[in-house]
């Protein structure tokens, strides 16, 4: 829906952006330079790029005809871009451009209504003023029921804002009334009193200026604010322009009967949004939902305000033309270049060590980029198969000598070998080997560099399954050697089966991968083993091996 303001935006460099930036633009704005130039003698271009001190857009013989051809060169913008109008309407001059832009009046004619409606209106400079305040139609009638012969209703722009224009001094006592009742009411920065009982004076002229038009019928609905209702086109003559110059703007009416049709986006077509705010008190009013949009803004970059509003019609669901917004380029041959083959591969640093590093131990994993040492590892039971012989009934259950190889290998990495010595270890929980969901398991050292833990992830959940302390090892006094002759005279000897299969009443058990006895002896309540040959665990796919965890049935369950 594209709404075409009337008076009051416009301002000294107004539509500057774009007539540098769109040719579109740019060729919309010189054809109605042209044809001002034909009927009127003066070049608006020139108008237009006089510095502020020298501007005359505040003249209302300027001002109109200026304004019209920033319409009519935003409307072919936006037309360039693949965005069209459902509707149509202009407030108070905006019908001109509005009108143009439904097809009812050529650029001539059209331009032919802003020369001589600007050209007999500044005739009026100085015969009265205009005053905006903020009530419902019905209390501004009331309110200039003794001076109706003075001051009009020139616009009714939402269910609260109504301008009334006319005799100056009339305006004044009322503005001071409503002051005193604590009311809106702000006089208009314009030396012409439109759509008032001062307009009465160019009646005729005007008729006979616009007497030889020949409107057409609208090509998009067209909606009009001089009377109620919608337009066919053919009966916008020079009698609906004398409407237009003299009644009052009826933009509510016409805003309520486009939400009553079902348009919600309501598009601003001039130098400056200024209807958004009425159009917004008529949708509350309604309970109607709806979204307005400028074109350009005063004071802005005009590209890229139009460029904000483009993307914004594109989030409602407006079809663009992307041919015009990205057209393809034009071929141009490559300059020869030597190609070298090297690779310029970017990825995050855990991804490339995932793919790239080395597992500093089967049990550990890699160590990660946190700020305090840490690794993780996912323990799974087809790369780890020895891990399955260590179950608790029946079910594969991470030994406790495997958090000591792990925590053991992680201080061999931070102290290069340093003689330590794991102390203070407690086993809180156990931790449960699945061959479907392999757990993710993190060795990690508290700020202190002292204590660590062993941890599973699952999702957001975290399970502790060790802790314990890192000391470096003091230097004691040899132990005695231990007298083996009188240990064996003592014992019973077992072998390596005899020794693991020997509780099978037991809720522990170790397969053959986990037992690394050769020979084994028994003697009441002690037992002691021997691997002269230890048995180590098959090569991991990283390349590096390990001594197993193992344990007996003699082992406290983990």
């Amino acid at each position: 829906m594209w709404v075409f303001t009337g008076m009051g935006p416009q301002w000294w460099g107004m539509g500057r952006g774009l007539f540098e930036a769109e040719p579109v633009y740019r060729e919309a704005v010189e054809r109605c330079d042209a044809e001002i130039r034909r009927q009127a003698g003066w070049s608006l271009l020139e108008e237009l790029a006089r510095p502020e001190a020298e501007s005359r857009m505040a003249e209302t013989w300027l001002a109109q005809p200026a304004n019209f051809a920033v319409q009519v060169g935003l409307a072919a913008l936006w037309r360039s871009y693949g965005v069209r109008p459902d509707a149509v309407v202009g407030h108070s001059t905006g019908e001109a451009a509005a009108f143009h832009e439904a097809g009812v009046h050529e650029l001539p004619d059209a331009i032919a209504v802003m020369l001589h409606r600007s050209r007999l209106q500044h005739r009026l400079a100085g015969t009265g003023a205009m005053l905006a305040v903020g009530l419902t139609e019905a209390d501004a009638v009331r309110r200039i029921r003794s001076c109706r012969d003075r001051v009009s209703v020139a616009a009714v722009n939402s269910p609260s804002s109504v301008t009334l224009s006319g005799d100056k001094e009339a305006l004044r006592q009322l503005a001071a009334e409503l002051e005193r009742e604590q009311l809106f009411a702000r006089f208009l920065p314009v030396q012409v009193p439109y759509h008032s009982v001062r307009m009465d004076p160019i009646r005729d002229e005007l008729l006979d200026a616009l007497a030889d038009l020949k409107p057409r019928p609208a090509e998009v609905p067209l909606y009009l604010t001089a009377r109620e209702g919608r337009a066919h086109g053919t009966e916008l003559d020079a009698a609906y322009w004398w409407q237009n110059v003299r009644e009052p703007v009826r933009f509510r009416s016409a805003v309520d009967l486009l939400v009553e049709d079902g348009h919600q986006v309501f598009l601003e077509l001039g130098p400056h949004p200024v209807l958004g705010h009425a159009i917004r008190e008529c949708l509350d009013e309604r309970e109607a939902t709806g979204v307005t949009l400028p074109s350009i803004r005063r004071q802005e970059d005009e590209p890229e305000r139009f460029a904000r509003s483009l993307a914004e019609l594109h989030n409602l669901g407006v079809e663009l033309d992307w041919e015009a917004l990205q057209p393809e380029g034009r071929p141009v041959p490559l300059p020869g270049y030597p190609w070298k083959r090297d690779r310029y591969w970017v990825e995050p640093a855990p991804v490339e060590q995932v793919r790239l590093g080395r597992l500093d131990h089967p049990l550990l994993g890699r160590r990660t980029a946190s700020v305090r040492p840490a690794w993780e590892v996912q323990l799974d039971v087809e790369r780890l198969p020895y891990l399955t012989d260590h179950r608790i009934e029946d079910t594969t259950v991470f030994p406790a000598a495997g958090y000591l190889e792990m925590a053991a290998q992680a201080v061999r990495v931070l102290t290069g070998g340093t003689r330590t010595v794991l102390a203070d270890i407690e086993l809180p929980k156990a931790l449960f080997l699945s061959e479907d969901r392999p757990p993710t398991v993190q060795l990690g050292f508290d700020s202190d560099g002292v204590t660590f833990s062993i941890a599973s992830a699952a999702g957001e959940e975290r399970t502790v399954h060790a802790t314990g302390t890192v000391r470096t090892e003091q230097r004691r006094r040899p132990a005695a050697a231990p007298d083996f002759a009188a240990v064996r005279a003592r014992t019973r000897r077992l072998d390596g089966t005899s020794a693991t299969g020997g509780s099978a009443n037991s809720a522990t058990s170790t397969g053959r991968r986990s037992s690394g006895s050769r020979r084994c002896g028994s003697a009441r309540a002690r037992r002691w083993r021997g691997s002269p040959t230890p048995s180590r665990a098959p090569p991991t796919p990283g390349g590096a091996t390990s001594t197993r965890p193992c344990s007996t049935p003699a082992s406290r369950p983990c």
